[in-house]
């Protein structure tokens, strides 16, 4: 009996995946998803559009907001932050999200949001902010030639 459970032990061990173990690499995410996280301010014709690309949390969010404090500071009337880059979102993006939009309404700044993947936007459903923010498609043109002194390399 003892013999029994072993090998049926051993035949189930052996067949398990080995998957994320060195084994078989493939379930581990592709090199490109592990990209530093970097922000892209783009000229648009009526503004500028801050492009947060990678992982939003508490080791980036100074980043992207030193890019939104540039762009209220230097008195731009349409502010957009385009979330659809984003892989991932923490309270501290959301946080900046809602301290931006606040700094906007004081100084008379259109700020907008173009949403996110699913798991972005579920985050400012679960916080029950949606209703106070102004989200919009991604359909107006950009203007390379406007504030090109925003533009990041």
């Amino acid at each position: 009996m003892q013999d029994e459970l072993s090998t049926v032990s051993i035949r189930r061990v052996e067949a398990l995946p080995l998957t994320g173990f060195g084994v078989n690499p493939t379930p581990y995410p592709p090199p490109e998803e592990f990209a530093p996280f970097r922000v892209e301010v783009r000229p648009q014709e009526d503004g500028v559009r801050v492009v947060p690309i990678g992982e939003l949390d508490l080791a980036t969010v100074d980043e992207v907001d030193a890019r939104l404090f540039e762009a209220f500071a230097r008195g731009v009337s349409n502010v957009v932050l385009d979330l659809r880059a984003l892989r991932f979102m923490d309270s501290c993006g959301l946080h900046l999200v809602l301290s931006c939009d606040a700094q906007a309404k004081h100084g008379g700044t259109n700020f907008t949001l173009i949403d996110g993947s699913p798991a972005i936007q579920r985050l400012f459903d679960l916080a029950d902010v949606r209703g106070g923010l102004s989200f919009r498609d991604d359909d107006h043109p950009s203007d390379q030639s406007a504030l090109a002194a925003f533009v990041t390399e």
